[in-house]
């Protein structure tokens, strides 16, 4: 097993390196037999899934039905796998806070929306009057 770590501040392109070493990985496991490009994004996109070309076009890692985790688990993850190191922190945001996956997951704009949350209401948070008190 090989583990590659990789930093850098946000929107350094981190994930699109990810992303880059990850399409490797799926032609030289033959999960991807034609090519891989890098999206503008740094989103990865791919001509086809073990020959066929109807499973061409962008994959994407960060969100999974049932179905697509499990052929994530089965088809790909035994060879390579990505980690973030925010993902659980941000699935803790969508399932209890109630985020949306944009919120999380989206674009800067999408990151800053607002939303039903306030700082005020959080319990166990003491505010700067009342330690001014």
């Amino acid at each position: 097993m090989k583990i590659l770590g990789i930093s850098g501040q946000k929107g350094s392109g981190k994930n699109t390196a990810a992303n880059f070493v990850l399409g490797v990985n799926l032609i030289h496991y033959g999960i991807v037999r034609g090519s891989f490009q890098i999206l503008p994004n740094g989103q990865l996109s791919i001509s086809d899934l073990f020959g066929n070309e109807d499973g061409k076009g962008e994959l994407n890692q960060d969100y999974y039905t049932e179905e697509t985790l499990a052929w994530w688990q089965e088809n790909v993850w035994p060879f390579v796998k990505l980690y973030s190191f925010a993902s659980p922190l941000k699935n803790l945001c969508m399932d209890i806070l109630g985020l949306t996956h944009e919120q999380c997951y989206g674009t800067d704009d999408q990151k800053n929306t607002l939303t039903h949350l306030k700082w005020e209401d959080m319990p166990g948070i003491v505010d700067k009057e009342v330690l001014d008190e």
